[in-house]
C-alpha cells in the first residue's frame, strides 16, 4: 500500500482544480477496490472518485482522478444487490469493484470500456469517461434513467427515462458530449433495453411484444407480438436480428427475429427470472433467477453447461474469454472453454426444448358483444374463442390451421330474442376436417321484401319465429390441393308469425323441417387458410333436400364458390389484392322463401338490407384489396371492396338484369399472436342508397 499513497499523493495538487468542476454536478461518490483474477484476495481501497474540492487539498488517502484502465468488456450491467460492479485492467489481470453510495444505483459500462453511466432513484444520471489517468464527468443528465445501454461502437448512449403513468421516453445520446441525438415515447410498460451487433437496432420489451427502432432516429422498425408477456429482452452479440427473452414463469425463448421464428425454449429452475444475457461468443446463455442461481446453457447443443447456487452479482466478460461473478465474498473465475467441458453441478430440473415444427398451443379468447341489425334491433352478449393446434403435425403441413370452437349467446330486448349458437371447425392431424354450425334462435325477428329485384326496404314486413339448425361438412384431404366430403343441412321453423296479415304464396310460412345433403369437392391452392395472401381457392356443392329423408320441402341446390389471391409487390407495405366469384342456385319450386339465395350478408355484398333481395338463384363477383397501416406493425389494418350481383328466377331464362353495385371500406385487427385472424369491421354503401356496418372474426372472403 506505500506505492499506492506515494503515487497518490505525488497527484493530488494537479488535479485539485480538474475535480472542481465534477464536484458541482455529482452527488455520489464511488470507490473503487481490487482483486487479483483468479485469486480470492480481502478487500482493499485504491482509489476513490470524486472527492469535495475542500478535501482535495487534504491528505488523501485515496485519489478519485488516477486509476489503471485498458478495460475489458464487463458488458455494463447493474450493480447487484450488495453494490458492486466489476471492472478489469487487461494489463495487469486486475480485478476492480465499483461502488457507489447507494446499493440502488446502477451502472453500465460501455464494451469499449471508455465511458460509464451511472443512474438510480434520483433524477440525475451522470455520464464519465474512463482512460488510463483520470474518471472525467462528461455531463449530468437532469432525467431519472430506468434502462440504459452503449452503443457496440461505443459512441452513442440510450435512455429508456422520464418514466410516467403512461410513457417513457427513450433518447439517445452522443458519449463524447451526452448531447441528445433522437427522442421518442414508447410504452410504460417498456422493461429492457438493448442493442443489436451492428448498431441497427434498438430492442425493447414491453408487454407481450418486442418492438424494434432504428437505432439512428428511434423510427418503429418491426413490432413482434408474441404469446406471453416479454422480459429482459437482449440481442445476441453476434447475430443481429437473434434475441433472448424470458417470460413470467421462468422460460428462456431464443428468436430469430429475421424469420419470426421461436427457436428454442429453455426451461431453467422453474424460478422467474432476474437477469438475462449471451456471453460474447453468443454461443452461451447465462442465466439468473431471483434466488440467485446461475444457469449457463450451450445453444448450439442443446445442453446445461453450468449451475451454480448464490451468485447474487453480476457477470462480468473479459477479453481473456473467462467470465468473473461472486459468490457471497468470493470471486470466482471461469474460463468459457471450460464450459463445453464442465460437469453439470445439482442441475436440478431444466431442460432445453428446441420449436422447430412446434405448433401452437390452446388460445383462449373471450370477448363482448354489442350487435344491431335493422330487424332485430340492438343485440347484446358474450362470445368465446377455444382455438388449439393438433398434437402433431398434418400430413400436409401448409394445410394447417387452428381448430376453434366459438360458443356465442345474444339478448335482444325488442320482442325478447335469444340468439344461441356453437359454431366448430376440427381439423385432425391425418387430414380430416369437421366443421358444424348449430343455433337455436327463440322469438328471431327478421324481415320480408318480397321475391326478385322489384323488393324495396319500404314494402318490408316483420315476422318471428323460433329455429333450430345444424349445417356443416366432413371433409377429407385427398392430397394438397384436392378435397372431397359430405355437406348437410337440418333445420327446424317454428310456424312464422308476421306482424301484419301479409299474404305469402312462397312456401315457408307454417315452418317446418328441412333436411337434405350431397357432395362437397374443393380445390384449394391457398398459401394459407386463415390470412391467404396468394394462390386460389375453389368449393363446389350439390345439395339434395327430400321428402324421404323427414324434410316437409323437395329441391335441389347448387353451390359455387372461386376465390384468388394476388399479392402486390409495391412498397414496403405487404399488400394483397383478393377476388371471389359466387353462384347460388336452386332448382324446384319447394323452396321455403327463408332460404333462397340473397346477395347479402356481413361476408356477401356488405352494404345492403340482410335478404333484402332474394330469388331463385343469386350471383356475385367482389374484389378486396387488403394491406397494413404499417409496414413495422401488421397488427393492424384496412381493406377496400368493391362489389355488383343480382338475383333472378332464372339466369338462364328472361333473365332482365339489374346489377346492384356495393363499395365501401373496412378496419382489421390481429387478435391472435402469431396467428393472422383478424377482428373486422366494414361500412359500405351500395348503389340503391343502402348502408350498412358489418363486423366479424376472419377474411370476409
Amino acid at each position: 500500500m506505500e506505492g499506492i499513497n506515494n503515487y497518490q499523493t505525488s497527484i493530488r495538487f494537479t488535479t485539485a482544480w480538474a475535480t472542481l468542476s465534477a464536484y458541482m454536478s455529482v452527488k455520489s461518490k464511488f470507490l473503487f477496490k481490487h482483486r487479483r483474477s483468479r485469486t480470492l484476495l480481502p478487500r482493499h481501497t485504491l482509489f476513490a472518485c470524486f472527492l469535495s474540492f475542500s478535501k482535495a487539498f487534504q491528505p488523501l488517502v485515496a485519489q478519485e482522478t488516477a486509476f489503471p484502465c485498458d478495460w475489458i468488456n464487463p458488458v455494463g450491467h447493474e450493480i447487484n444487490s450488495d453494490g458492486h460492479l466489476l471492472l478489469k485492467d487487461n494489463t495487469t489481470q486486475t480485478i476492480y469493484e465499483l461502488t457507489p453510495d447507494s446499493s440502488d444505483q446502477k451502472a453500465v459500462v460501455s464494451i469499449d470500456q471508455k465511458t460509464v453511466v451511472l443512474f438510480g432513484p434520483s433524477s440525475e444520471t451522470q455520464l464519465y469517461n474512463l482512460d488510463k489517468n483520470s474518471c472525467t464527468l462528461i455531463a449530468s443528465i437532469p432525467v431519472k434513467t430506468e434502462y440504459a445501454t452503449f452503443s457496440q461502437s461505443g459512441d452513442q448512449l440510450f435512455l429508456l427515462h422520464s418514466k410516467t403513468w403512461r410513457d417513457i421516453s427513450l433518447t439517445s445520446y452522443e458519449t463524447q458530449t451526452g448531447l441528445p441525438v433522437s427522442s421518442r415515447k414508447v410504452s410504460s410498460r417498456a422493461n429492457a433495453l438493448t442493442l443489436n451487433s451492428n448498431d441497427s437496432l434498438v430492442g425493447i420489451s414491453s408487454g407481450s411484444l418486442i418492438k424494434l427502432m432504428d437505432a439512428t432516429n428511434l423510427k418503429t422498425a418491426k413490432v413482434f407480438w408474441e404469446e406471453k408477456k416479454q422480459m429482459h429482452v437482449v440481442f445476441s452479440p453476434v447475430k443481429p436480428m437473434q434475441v433472448a427473452s424470458a417470460t413470467p414463469d421462468g422460460t428462456i425463448q431464443i428468436r430469430d427475429l429475421q424469420q419470426d421464428a421461436l427457436l428454442a425454449e429453455i426451461k431453467a429452475h422453474g424460478e422467474a427470472i432476474n437477469t438475462l444475457q449471451f456471453d460474447p461468443t453468443g454461443e452461451f446463455i447465462f442465466i439468473q433467477d431471483e434466488k440467485y442461481n446461475l444457469s449457463v446453457w450451450d445453444i448450439s447443443n442443446e445442453k446445461e453447461a453450468l449451475y451454480r447456487k448464490n451468485v447474487e452479482g453480476n457477470l462480468v466478460f473479459d477479453g481473456s474469454e473467462s467470465i468473473h461473478w461472486r459468490e457471497g465474498t468470493e470471486l470466482v473465475t471461469q474460463g468459457l472453454s471450460e464450459l463445453t467441458n464442465s460437469v453439470q453441478l445439482d442441475s436440478g430440473n431444466s431442460s432445453l426444448f428446441p420449436l422447430e415444427n412446434e405448433l401452437p398451443g390452446f388460445v383462449f379468447f373471450p370477448q363482448p358483444l354489442v350487435d344491431w341489425r335493422p330487424e332485430t334491433g340492438i343485440q347484446f352478449g358474450v362470445s368465446t374463442s377455444f382455438s388449439f393446434f393438433p398434437k402433431s403435425l398434418r400430413k400436409y403441413p401448409p394445410a394447417i390451421l387452428p381448430s376453434s370452437i366459438v360458443p356465442k349467446i345474444t339478448y335482444g330486448p325488442d320482442g325478447k330474442q335469444i340468439f344461441t349458437s356453437i359454431e366448430s371447425e376440427v381439423y385432425s392431424a391425418n387430414g380430416w376436417n369437421f366443421n358444424n354450425k348449430l343455433k337455436y334462435n327463440i322469438r328471431a325477428r327478421n324481415f320480408y321484401f318480397g321475391i326478385g329485384n322489384l323488393a324495396r326496404r319500404d314494402d318490408r314486413v316483420r315476422y318471428s319465429n323460433t329455429v333450430f339448425s345444424l349445417k356443416g361438412d366432413v371433409i377429407k384431404h385427398l392430397n394438397r390441393a384436392l378435397k372431397v366430403g359430405l355437406g348437410y343441412t337440418i333445420r327446424h321453423d317454428s310456424p312464422l308469425e308476421f306482424e301484419e296479415n301479409e299474404a305469402i304464396s312462397e312456401p315457408g310460412k307454417a315452418g317446418g323441417w328441412l333436411v337434405g345433403g350431397g357432395p362437397v369437392v374443393q380445390i384449394d391452392f391457398r398459401d394459407d387458410f386463415v390470412f391467404p395472401t396468394k394462390g386460389s381457392f375453389l368449393d363446389t356443392r350439390l345439395y339434395f333436400y327430400n321428402k324421404s329423408l323427414g324434410s316437409n320441402f323437395q329441391y335441389k341446390e347448387a353451390l359455387l364458390d372461386y376465390r384468388k389471391y394476388v399479392p402486390i409487390r409495391v412498397g414496403k407495405i405487404p399488400k394483397v389484392l383478393a377476388f371471389q366469384a359466387y353462384s347460388h342456385l336452386t332448382f324446384g319450386r319447394d323452396v321455403p322463401f327463408y332460404q333462397l339465395p340473397h346477395i347479402t350478408s356481413d361476408r356477401l355484398l356488405r352494404g345492403m338490407w340482410r335478404n333484402l333481395y332474394i330469388d331463385r338463384q343469386s350471383a356475385y363477383v367482389q374484389t378486396e384489396y387488403r394491406s397494413y397501416f404499417s409496414p413495422s406493425d401488421t397488427r393492424f389494418g384496412y381493406v377496400l371492396f368493391l362489389g355488383a350481383g343480382d338475383v333472378a328466377d332464372s339466369f338462364l331464362k328472361d333473365w332482365q338484369p339489374d346489377i346492384k353495385l356495393v363499395y365501401g371500406a373496412g378496419y382489421r385487427q390481429q387478435l391472435v399472436p402469431k396467428l393472422r385472424l383478424d377482428f373486422r369491421i366494414d361500412f359500405a354503401i351500395s348503389n340503391e342508397g343502402d348502408f350498412g356496418i358489418f363486423g366479424g372474426v376472419g377474411v370476409a372472403f
